[in-house]
């Protein structure tokens, strides 16, 4: 029989039973797991709604919802799909997230060619619009900023955005643009480098703007190089003018789109729990941006419409459900867990003013150029937040860690020489300042002090596609890696280490007279990895890589990596014949 069928008031069997009380049929339709306790009624009342407003047995309705509150039901939150927006400034990513923010609600009208207006110039950070469009169904649309100085930190949030179901990545670029070719290739080895960490499949759109404006034989050439590229890396494509809502080509862009979305929801297989749909509708309603445990765990129990686990950890197991699908954030410390109900405010926020370019109105200089930040001056930055809270999110995106001042004596972070160096990290330490390390936002150069060194052994990491390339977080989360790992203490207290860090590289000495250096060369093509004394010591790091090496003869690539790097032949040459040299296939 059809459990969902529904009368004159619009209520399903559900409903009535729940109404009249009656908790053997409650039990029953629910066992069923087809009919919908979420479904609303003319007087927009649910089954739980009516069961919680009988005056004397409403407790026992109440504990039989509560007894199917983890069985599955497909309800709007499961069918939400992120889509991704990126690509260099000035492509078009912003007009084109307006284009689909305007037709949220409505079609375009054929023929209708209204320019699009409200346009920020510059995105900062990261802009994400949950939306319930006509054409796509539920997406969560995010507009990434395209300036360099936000990679890293997009790579971080793209990670956590694709840990509970594949996403569509919109590549967009400017036809017009001299460097369009090589943007492309960029962006699709960034986001093949995303998509292949996702749990599920990802979809690929690339669309070329402003092609109304092609008007030479270079751009006509540059549109058939793109082309090719597209059709050998068989992505989708679209070729429009964003700037204009029903321009050429949109009409095909949605239906790519829309088409995508629904491959991405047959697949995810989501269904969530009714606690799980439960949980979200109480956490709407509430409309606070950001809640402690204690303040969801309060909430639940202060409400009328919806019930909640009675255990603390199903509670925190239904909060960490509803995180996989990017509706919310939940942020765990050792001593404190957070719900981030609107991601805006963390993604804009926090992330666009954190790493916004020098010409960003929302550019602050909290950091020195070795990375450095202050707790303290995060939290006069972000005063209406908690910095417990801050740091949570951003050690867990893996864009920062905090250090103990004693370690910075060991490393160039602090700036001064060493004696300075020890002062001023000894004063932070009695004041009682907490310090964070945020390699993306470390700006200095390689000292030459580290090309005069002797190095014995080398291992290169190469990519052999020839636009591939090491992706800034690549080597930013190594080095959080690395300074964690150097910061902790040292059964030996005698040892003298030193670390060094610059925005492509590090060097660390063990105090025995081993030393290795890591960086990152010829436009992020190459990563470096050379070492002295004992080749045992220097291999350790590559575990860091989590990355098989093949061996090959250090002396015979040895003129090719010469070249890609300021080391001499006779440096690196000082190998034995058994010392190796590995390349990678990125």
């Amino acid at each position: 029989c059809n459990t969902m069928v529904t009368d004159k008031y619009g209520q399903t069997p559900l409903h009535c039973a729940a109404g009249w009380g009656t908790a053997e049929v409650i039990e029953y339709l629910l066992s069923t797991g087809n009919c919908d306790p979420l479904a609303r009624d003319s007087g927009q009342k649910t089954p739980l709604q009516l069961a919680k407003e009988r005056q004397y047995d409403s407790d026992t309705a109440i504990a039989i919802f509560k007894k199917f509150g983890n069985i599955k039901i497909s309800h709007p939150i499961d069918s939400y799909v992120s889509v991704l927006l990126v690509g260099n400034p000035g492509a078009g990513k912003s007009t084109l997230s307006h284009v689909i923010n305007d037709t949220t609600t409505g079609s375009i009208t054929l023929g209708f060619f209204r320019n699009v207006g409200g346009v920020v110039p510059c995105t900062a950070g990261i802009i994400p619009y949950k939306l319930q469009h006509r054409t796509l169904g539920n997406i969560i649309l995010h507009d990434f900023a395209g300036h360099s100085e936000y990679y890293s930190s997009h790579s971080a949030v793209i990670e956590n955005l694709l840990q509970g179901s594949g996403g569509v990545f919109l590549i967009v670029v400017n036809i017009l643009e001299k460097e369009a070719v090589k943007q492309l290739h960029q962006w699709l080895s960034v986001v093949r480098n995303e998509a292949q960490k996702a749990l599920s499949q990802c979809h690929v759109i690339v669309i070329v703007s402003h092609v109304d404006k092609i008007s030479n034989p270079v751009e006509k050439r540059r549109k058939e190089e793109i082309e090719e590229i597209i059709k050998r890396e068989k992505c989708d494509s679209v070729f429009l003018d964003c700037r204009k809502l029903g321009g050429g080509g949109v009409d095909l862009f949605f239906k790519k789109l829309s088409s995508s979305c629904k491959s991405i929801r047959s697949t995810s297989r989501r269904n969530l729990s009714l606690y799980c749909h439960m949980m979200y509708g109480l956490l709407e309603e509430r409309k606070e941006n950001i809640m402690t445990f204690s303040d969801v765990v309060f909430a639940g129990e202060d409400n009328n419409d919806y019930v909640i686990p009675d255990k603390g950890e199903d509670v925190l197991d239904v909060l960490c459900s509803l995180h996989s699908t990017g509706l919310i954030s939940v942020l765990k410390s050792e001593e404190k867990v957070w719900v981030v109900v609107n991601n805006s405010i963390l993604l804009t926020e926090v992330n666009g003013v954190l790493f916004a370019p020098e010409k960003f109105k929302e550019h602050v200089d909290i950091a020195s150029n070795t990375g450095i930040v202050s707790v303290s001056g995060l939290t006069r930055l972000f005063p209406e937040y908690d910095p417990d809270m801050l740091i949570c999110f951003l050690k867990n995106m893996e864009l920062c860690q905090e250090l103990d001042p004693s370690f910075l004596i060991m490393t160039n972070l602090i700036e001064g020489d060493r004696k300075e160096t020890r002062e001023r990290a000894s004063e932070t330490q009695r004041r009682g300042e907490r310090l964070l390390f945020f390699p993306c936002l470390l700006s200095t150069d390689r000292s030459d002090e580290m090309t005069t060194q002797v190095y014995q052994f080398g291992w290169c990491l190469q990519c052999t596609r020839e636009h591939d390339f090491f992706p800034p977080r690549y080597f930013h989360v190594l080095s959080l890696h690395l300074a964690f790992k150097m910061a902790q203490p040292q059964e030996d207290d005698k040892l003298k280490r030193r670390c060094t860090f610059w925005k492509n590289g590090l060097y660390w000495f063990n105090g025995h007279g081993v030393g290795s250096l890591v960086e990152i060369v010829d436009e992020s093509h190459n990563l470096s990895l050379l070492g002295g004394r004992d080749s045992k010591e220097v291999t350790e790091i590559t575990a860091e890589f989590n990355t098989p090496l093949t061996t090959i003869k250090l002396e015979s690539s040895i003129q090719k990596f010469n070249s890609t790097t300021n080391y001499s032949p006779t440096q690196i040459s000082e190998s034995n014949d058994d010392q190796e040299k590995g390349i990678y296939n990125h």
